[in-house]
């Protein structure tokens, strides 16, 4: 059995203002609807694309549409994600009807990964009482382009599926998920098997649908979104937190935060800025930017885009080749505030 040690962590936070942090949790519908239903809205045109190449028999290019329909619903994760954490809308049942939606469209759930995530949140890089980022993390640049344009292999799909019929008709057994999830926590047991039994009747009536109307690109994509253009989300999330060190009290040094353009930024629902969603974790994600040029003074060099983000996760994944024990400690300003010890 895995021994979960629960430590007591004082985390460090940089220092904000009362009420500039006041300003910097207010949560907008408006700004919310945006990035939730524009990023809705973008996926759409892309599959309703595919579906009018299709039925002209554009064959040429429904790839490309197939390729940028995946490329954006690869990062549905990310808005799980961030639905879990019920920061978006300040109108509680449009957070709701939202987070529903990514669940049945993603294939995920919002309350299972929520169960684990604020896990993580609490113990960041502690393993085994965070079991989302452990350390040392692989990454293959080979793998990343076999898979990540277009994958032939169903794997992906076949795993998401078989998560999905596991959590609608399956006890948990997994460790970790009787961990996070006690059989005490029957609320969010039900709400799981609930929402899992929902996106399979879902999926199941596309399937349907699709094969009966001869529209197969629907179910394809909607269903099987993960066997094409994964690789932008997989380059996106990637930096979070490869490469750096376990077992301290501070996310400076233990998260990586990145500039991103703003499309990119859209896409994976600003978790670029990775160590001020961990500082305040209450910040809706379309404030960290100003939560960043807040706290920039007191942060690591931050690598402006993904090639030199890449080029010192290279350096770092070199070093650990030789050395597995290496982590990288990322140089803090030398005015910056310390954790305590």
């Amino acid at each position: 059995m895995i021994d979960f040690t629960r430590p007591r962590i004082k985390w460090y936070r940089t220092p904000v203002e009362k009420s500039e942090m006041k300003r910097l949790m207010q949560r907008s519908d408006l700004l919310g609807t945006l990035q939730a239903g524009g990023f809705l809205l973008l996926a759409f045109s892309f599959l309703a694309t595919a579906v009018w190449l299709q039925i002209h028999e554009v064959w040429w290019a429904l790839p490309i549409a197939a390729f940028l329909y995946g490329s954006v619903m690869n990062f549905s994760p990310a808005a799980v994600h961030e639905l879990s954490h019920n920061t978006l809308f300040n109108t509680r049942w449009l957070n709701q009807f939202f987070g529903v939606t990514y669940d049945i469209l993603s294939l995920f759930s919002r309350d299972l990964f929520w169960a684990s995530h604020k896990e993580h949140h609490r113990y960041t890089l502690h393993f085994p009482d965070d079991m989302e980022a452990i350390q040392p993390q692989d990454f293959s640049w080979r793998d990343l382009i076999r898979g990540g344009i277009l994958n032939l292999s169903p794997r992906p799909t076949v795993l998401r599926l078989k998560a999905l019929w596991t959590r609608a008709f399956r006890p948990l057994d997994d460790e970790w998920q009787l961990h996070i999830l006690p059989e005490k926590n029957v609320k969010e047991r039900t709400a799981i098997r609930r929402t899992a039994r929902v996106t399979l009747v879902f999926h199941l009536a596309v399937l349907i649908a699709g094969l009966s109307t001869g529209l197969w690109i629907v179910p394809l994509l909607v269903t099987g979104y993960g066997q094409f253009g994964s690789a932008l989300m997989s380059l996106c999330s990637v930096p979070q937190h490869i490469g750096l060190a376990e077992k301290g009290n501070d996310f400076r040094i233990n998260s990586r935060t990145l500039l991103l353009n703003p499309v990119f930024q859209f896409l994976y629902w600003h978790m670029n800025y990775h160590i001020e969603h961990h500082m305040y974790p209450a910040v809706p994600c379309y404030r960290l930017g100003k939560l960043h040029r807040l706290i920039a003074h007191d942060l690591p060099p931050t690598p402006s885009g993904l090639v030199p983000a890449y080029r010192e996760i290279n350096a770092i994944l070199k070093k650990q080749a030789q050395d597995p024990d290496y982590r990288h400690i990322p140089m803090l300003p030398p005015d910056a505030g310390r954790a305590a010890a």
